[in-house]
């Protein structure tokens, strides 16, 4: 299933090799939840729970990240997440609203 890493248009081989010596803590929350969702995603799990997974990503930043979970999705990976954000609901299978507050 992690094969189709290789052809993702999220660089985040070649971001990762540029700040190699870079501490973890000096990547912005965005780059940090962009590399925890790669990760999961070449564990091959078959299952993602995510909440909020582009909550401090950029519009670019989110749309690479939709790119990458429809090409998990294609691979047969499922995703349940919770979100709010516009592009995610925008290509979601299916979607449950939850009652706003009271």
């Amino acid at each position: 299933m992690a094969e189709y890493l290789d052809k993702t248009e999220v660089d985040l081989g070649n971001a990762l090799n540029q700040r190699s010596k870079s501490p973890l803590s000096s990547f912005s929350g965005g780059e940090r939840a962009r590399i925890e969702l790669t990760k999961l995603i070449a564990e091959a799990r078959p299952l993602l729970l995510l909440d909020e997974p582009t909550s401090q990503m950029d519009d670019r930043r989110t749309l690479e990240s939709v790119a990458l979970l429809y090409r998990y999705l294609e691979q047969g990976g499922c995703v349940v997440m919770s979100t709010r954000n516009e592009h995610l609901l925008a290509v979601a299978d299916q979607r449950i609203q939850l009652p706003q507050g009271r």
